[in-house]
């Protein structure tokens, strides 16, 4: 598959590259859209510091079913080895690497000194692999394992990404973790992608009115051959049938309204609940990471709610009047 260049996000690399430099308290979590490009920032974050020679940066996918550790896990090579003795073939790997994460970085740091070194800890889209009843308290292990670290070495950033929008609200509950917002690309770095990926120039516009600069989205338009009919009908209406099926008829009312208005979301709590569960509809939380979305009827973006996609409100306003 073709993987375009890195675009944008320049503000967020480098309050994310300005953290890991200074270290961060307390455990920083980062959540967002499907697709918005959390897992690619958080991979060029990690490259640019492996690179450094001053970290030691550990990065774990916590999606990764099955393989070796190194499938999983980007770091040290002798704590590689050390995760290796701890999960061996577990499956699913990435979970069970997750798990472990806070306990083996602790019997690393007591067989090899990290004095003097920056430490960055890394664990990606963690929510749904772990379940959202325990990610309370893997973020406290998490913060453990920070201020455990804060005493051994020059710096500390332990950094968490995740695009359950449930996780948010239960992790708001708690002061040991920092909750961010990563959105969508803005539309100057939206044209810049789309121009990686040899997006026709005239469709631009329609595009960005569909993806709302979400990459993934884009990216999987590219792959129907830039016909947005085709990738509706892919990747969108099936999705939303099925979430149709969960909704009540009391509810359609509310969804109806929430097409042009996402803060109706807030109104009823069972129809967001069903919403944020098929990954419909993320908070939006000001100011976020870097970009930060205004307002915009067209895009689906309220004060305090926003369809993932501009698509969904647009499919389903089709589906609701079948």
């Amino acid at each position: 598959m073709f993987i375009a260049r890195f675009v944008d996000r320049v503000v967020e690399l480098e309050r994310l590259r300005d953290f890991s430099f200074k270290g961060f308290y307390p455990v920083l979590f980062i959540y967002g859209p499907e697709g918005c490009g959390k897992t690619r920032l958080l991979r060029e974050l990690v490259g640019e510091l492996r690179e450094s020679g001053e970290f030691f940066v550990v990065y774990v996918d916590a999606l990764v079913f099955k393989g070796s550790v190194e499938e999983a896990v980007y770091g040290d090579e002798l704590f590689i080895k050390v995760l290796g003795e701890l999960v061996s073939l577990a499956e699913p790997l990435g979970k069970a690497v997750s798990v472990v994460i806070p306990y083996a970085v602790k019997k690393f740091c007591e067989r090899f000194s990290i004095r003097g070194r920056r430490v960055v800890v890394v664990v990606d889209d963690v929510a749904r692999p772990l379940g959202l009843e325990h990610i309370e308290v893997y973020s406290k292990q998490l913060l453990n394992l920070l201020e455990y670290l804060s005493s051994r070495a020059k710096s500390v950033f332990i950094v968490a990404s995740t695009s359950e929008g449930f996780s948010r609200s239960i992790l708001l509950r708690h002061s040991y973790v920092c909750v961010e917002l990563l959105w969508n690309l803005p539309f100057e770095g939206f044209v810049e992608l789309a121009g990686e990926l040899g997006a026709p120039e005239r469709l631009l516009e329609y595009l960005w009115r569909v993806t709302g600069g979400n990459p993934r989205a884009l990216i999987e338009v590219k792959y129907c051959d830039w016909d947005v009919d085709k990738w509706f009908s892919r990747a969108v209406v099936r999705k939303l049938k099925v979430f149709l099926e969960e909704v009540e008829l009391e509810e359609r009312d509310a969804l109806r309204n929430s097409l042009e208005d996402p803060d109706v979301f807030a109104e009823n709590r069972s129809l967001l609940e069903k919403a944020l569960r098929y990954n419909l509809v993320s908070p939006v939380d000001r100011p976020a990471l870097g970009y930060t979305p205004e307002p915009d009827s067209e895009l689906g973006i309220g004060e305090n709610y926003a369809w993932q996609l501009p698509a969904y409100p647009i499919v389903l306003k089709k589906l609701l009047v079948c």
